[in-house]
């Protein structure tokens, strides 16, 4: 990590946002931790654990109030900024190790292949490599031989031309951040009163969406994704699936949240990326814009929308594809359609985990 985004997050970091541990945020609720697969059934029991880029501990903190943390044989914290002081204030535990260190120094405090789960939640988007393998290359090494990755990181299935054409203008010009980030974050606010058929659309799939509920923490998200390079938020599943690949690991499991995998070098891996069978029927769950759209993209000969999780179990393939800014959250219509036998990367999918 660059001393100016070590410099940036700890400021960042010295003040309440979305990346604070609280127990009234969405973040760090029972249904959000699960379906990134954070929740009781994680087995981190006897196991060397390492938890790379953890901020101001809003993942950190979460794990040790849920018990997993007490489970590990060693849990190590690796955060390079001043986010790791507050970890370190609420967090005391005799089996847990703070690294006020960057990804190149963890190695003189870490062996290469010593740890059996490493945990890597938003932070592979922002470490320098000039590729996805690249990135995932500095940090495999740290895994024993049949270690696990388990990944979270940020997909969201459309391209955000504004976002990133304001984001190139950002680099050659620093001072535009602000300017920049105001003009996101008063975009997104006004959006929410917007009709979906409207400005709202354009906006979620043009500008990095925030479901924070006041104007100065979509501010400040806005801003992080303005002010810090690298932010390599538009790798896709596949990109994930294939840059793992090129290590000798494959995704053995997917969790409904985008995107939360766990890789291994163990298969098989639970996707294959191949196209529907012809003869399958497919459901796209929602009616929307976001179902329109894809149903589109997708055109696949026996498809239609679906209103209901009850109209979607009909089919032999549901792909959940609608307006999460206004409906519930993908995982809670995951959970409903797992009840019914359905299984996530294999007939069921988030129809980022499509593109």
């Amino acid at each position: 990590m660059t001393s100016s985004r070590r410099t940036f997050y700890s400021r960042f970091f010295s003040r309440a946002s979305f990346l604070s541990y609280s127990t009234q945020s969405l973040y760090t609720q029972a249904a959000y931790l699960q379906s990134q697969g954070f929740d009781t059934s994680l087995d981190l029991n006897d196991k060397v654990v390492l938890e790379l880029g953890a901020g101001a501990g809003r993942l950190t903190l979460a794990l040790a109030e849920t018990g997993n943390i007490a489970q590990a044989r060693s849990y190590i914290v690796v955060e390079p900024s001043e986010g790791i002081r507050d970890i370190q204030q609420q967090l005391s535990a005799a089996n847990v190790t703070f690294l006020n260190c960057s990804l190149e120094d963890i190695a003189a405090f870490v062996a290469p292949g010593s740890v059996d789960y490493l945990i890597a939640a938003g932070v592979i988007p922002h470490l320098d490599g000039s590729s996805l393998a690249d990135v995932l290359g500095r940090i495999v090494p740290f895994l024993a031989p049949g270690g696990t990755l388990h990944i979270v990181s940020s997909f969201y299935g459309f391209h955000k031309r504004l976002a990133r054409r304001l984001k190139v203008v950002c680099r050659r010009a620093p001072a535009m951040v602000p300017v920049c980030a105001g003009f996101s974050a008063l975009v997104m606010w006004l959006s929410r009163s917007v009709p979906d058929l409207a400005g709202r659309a354009l906006a979620v799939r043009n500008l990095i969406y925030s479901f924070q509920t006041s104007l100065r923490q979509i501010y400040r998200q806005q801003q992080k994704f303005f002010a810090v390079e690298p932010y390599s938020i538009f790798w896709s599943y596949r990109d994930y699936a294939q840059a793992l690949s090129e290590h000798g690991f494959v995704i053995d499991r997917v969790y409904p949240h985008c995107i939360a995998i766990r890789a291994s070098r163990q298969g098989p891996p639970v996707m294959d990326f191949s196209p529907f069978p012809a003869g399958s029927s497919v459901a796209i769950l929602g009616q929307g814009w976001v179902s329109r759209w894809f149903a589109r993209l997708l055109d696949h000969p026996k498809q239609r929308l679906a209103a209901t999780t009850d109209q979607a179990a009909t089919a032999d393939i549901v792909v959940i594809a609608y307006d999460y800014t206004r409906a519930e959250p993908y995982y809670l219509a995951t959970t409903s359609l797992e009840g019914r036998g359905f299984v996530l990367g294999k007939n069921l999918f988030l129809f980022q985990m499509l593109l």
